[in-house]
Formats: C-alpha cells, sequence, structure tokens
C-alpha cells in the first residue's frame, strides 16, 4: 500500500507542475549594458493570477542561479491586463511597475549583478514613462 501512495502522490505533483507555464517574458538591459532585468511569468492556469519573477543577471546569461529581486502576484498594469512595466532609472535603479499588485512576496530593496549595485523599486504604472512591458504569454 505504501508504495502505491507514493505513486499517486508523485503522480498527483506531476499533474499540478505540469500545468504551470513558466516563460522568459522580457530582458531589460540597464544603461551600462552589463547587467539585465530578466521576468518571467508563471501562470498556473485558469483559477490563478499570473506571478512575475525578477532576475538581475550579467548580460548574456541565464536567469538560472541569478538573483531574485522581486515576486509580484496579480500584478495590472491599466488597472485591468496582467503585466508590469519594467525601466531603468538612471544607472543603478530598477523601476518595476504596477497599477496594482495582489501580493508582493519577495521585493528586495538593493541587489548586486555584475559587480554593480542595483536598487530596486516599485512605482504605480505610469505609461508616459515608458517602460518596457512584460504581458503574459498564452499557448
Amino acid at each position: 500500500m505504501t508504495g502505491l501512495r507514493r505513486f499517486l502522490r508523485c503522480m498527483c505533483l506531476l499533474a499540478v507542475t505540469a500545468c504551470v507555464r513558466d516563460r522568459e517574458v522580457a530582458r531589460v538591459p540597464d544603461p551600462s549594458g552589463r547587467v539585465v532585468a530578466v521576468v518571467r511569468s508563471r501562470n498556473g492556469g485558469a483559477t490563478t493570477s499570473v506571478l512575475y519573477v525578477v532576475h538581475l543577471a550579467e548580460r548574456g546569461e541565464e536567469w538560472k542561479g541569478s538573483e531574485t529581486v522581486a515576486e509580484l502576484y496579480g500584478a495590472t498594469i491599466a488597472g485591468h491586463s496582467y503585466g508590469i512595466g519594467v525601466r531603468w532609472v538612471g544607472p543603478d535603479t530598477l523601476e518595476l511597475q504596477a497599477s496594482t499588485v495582489r501580493d508582493t512576496s519577495f521585493l528586495a530593496s538593493v541587489a548586486e549583478a555584475a559587480g554593480i549595485r542595483v536598487h530596486v523599486r516599485l512605482a504605480p504604472y505610469a505609461p508616459s514613462t515608458h517602460p518596457t512591458l512584460t504581458l503574459p504569454e498564452y499557448p
């Protein structure tokens, strides 16, 4: 019986994780070109909101293993569309913009990548500042 339970648990876990779509949706380089903000969207399906995970990585490097600087769940722009705006405000400040955020489970105020110390801040969505928009991709 123990073997059957273990098998069923593994199958349930596999079914749940197979439904989650995790995609890189944007790379926004800093003014020096040495650091890039990598934004991933994770969508668990019809009954969940989109989770945006933001990493800082060295230019040309993968986000895996890089520092996570923010996790924004249920973020919207313009009040109704899932997404966040991302822009660099000067050489060492990354601004993440959203109209609403349901949950900010993690937001680092300072992080480091490629030897550059980066300040991270959350701000209201402002289309006039021309941020790079990161909308979720659906199959």
